[in-house]
This record gives structure tokens, C-alpha cells and sequence, in this order.
């Protein structure tokens, strides 16, 4: 996802954005991101009666336990904007993911806050020492 945020020359080319699914992480298409904006709706999302969310991928109903995109821009590595926030608000407590490019963050709601907490360095991430769960 982080290699594929940028052009072949290194310059930034457009956000992406993956679930994290019960099966695997299923990253989504990037068709309409941007620079500094990634969409997750290419796949129908349900909520159960729990409160639980699915997300529908190949008439396989895969349970999302969290969601993760990248900040290629240089943006703040946290969820910093409007659309992060909304996120961490729809996930209902579970972690989103932000990959910048020096830190991964995870976003939560805590006491009722969207609270960013630093995950770790991007480059350990990037290594595979470093895993999201």
C-alpha cells in the first residue's frame, strides 16, 4: 500500500486504504483517491444487529476489525482530518490506521475523544517488525 502511494519517480501519487477483515486485509481500489484523500466505500458495508461491521467482498460477508490507509503527502501521520475523524467515529472504537511517512498511528475514540496513539515508525512497519492488529 505504501509503495503504491507514490510514482515511480517518488513524487506522491494518491492515498490508499485497505480493511482489516477477519480473513486478511483486503485493500481497496484507489480508482478515485487522492493525494490527500482515500475512499473506502467500493464494497457494500453492513452493520449486525451487534454492531458489528462486515464488509461484502465476493459474496463473502468478512467481519472488519479495523481499517488502515496511507499519508503519503507529508501530511501529520495521524488521522488529522475531517474524513479521519468520521472514520474513527463509524468504526466505533475499533483502530484506524494511518501510514505517514516517518510514524503508523492508530486512531480511537477514548472517553469519547478521537485520540491518535503512535503505533510505531513507518520504516519498522515497512520491515514487517511492525504489526497492525
Amino acid at each position: 500500500m505504501w509503495k503504491n502511494s507514490f510514482n515511480a519517480d517518488g513524487t506522491v501519487f494518491k492515498e490508499n486504504a485497505a480493511w482489516i477483515t477477519n480473513r486478511g486485509i483486503l485493500v481497496l481500489p484507489n480508482d478515485k483517491n487522492k493525494n490527500n484523500l482515500s475512499f473506502s466505500n467500493a464494497y457494500k458495508i453492513t452493520r449486525g444487529a451487534s454492531g458489528k461491521l462486515f464488509v461484502n467482498f465476493n459474496k463473502v460477508q468478512l467481519l472488519i476489525l479495523g481499517h488502515v490507509h496511507t499519508h503519503p503527502n507529508g501530511w501529520i501521520d495521524y488521522p488529522s482530518n475531517p474524513n479521519d475523524y468520521a472514520m474513527v467515529t463509524f468504526m466505533g472504537g475499533k483502530p484506524i490506521y494511518t501510514i505517514g511517512p516517518n510514524s503508523v498511528f492508530s486512531g480511537t475514540i477514548i472517553n469519547g475523544i478521537n485520540t491518535p496513539t503512535l503505533v510505531g515508525p513507518t520504516s519498522e512497519l515497512l520491515n514487517g517488525n511492525l504489526l497492525l492488529k
